[in-house]
């Protein structure tokens, strides 16, 4: 039986997955967010997925602790630095499409308010970044 709970984008593995891989850490609204979000909506399958994928990256590391590592290449280091920014940026334009959607409603589709959550997501993801703008 599908469970939803309006139009979220937490229902998709896509944030999460790309959080893990990139090693971008939230605040406590988004991670209690987040893991409502998979616990009670992502299907099973999408669910098993994400929780597989967090236990490579907890076992091999994130790109960030790749790209930070003294070893890295100015390659990598770079590259890590212009996917959190394309993150940011989606985060971005998904705050935006969001907004529209959902503005007459004072909550969102989370416990907390919707644009402070998005905010604040868009906020860790920034802070990922060696030069955040």
């Amino acid at each position: 039986i599908a469970r939803f709970k309006g139009a979220s984008a937490g229902q998709s593995a896509m944030f999460i997955m790309f959080d893990c891989f990139l090693g971008v850490t939230h605040k406590a609204d988004v991670t209690e967010f987040q893991t409502e979000m998979m616990d009670i909506y992502l299907p099973d399958l999408h669910r098993r997925l994400v929780q597989q994928f967090k236990q490579k990256v907890e076992k091999h590391g994130s790109v960030k602790t790749l790209a930070r590592g003294e070893s890295a290449s100015k390659k990598l280091s770079q590259n890590y630095e212009a996917a959190s920014s394309a993150l940011a940026a989606l985060r971005m334009v998904h705050f935006s499409t969001a907004t529209r959607y959902l503005r007459q409603a004072t909550q969102g589709t989370g416990a907390s308010s919707f644009k402070e959550m998005l905010q604040s997501a868009i906020d860790d993801t920034k802070a990922t970044l060696k030069h955040n703008p």
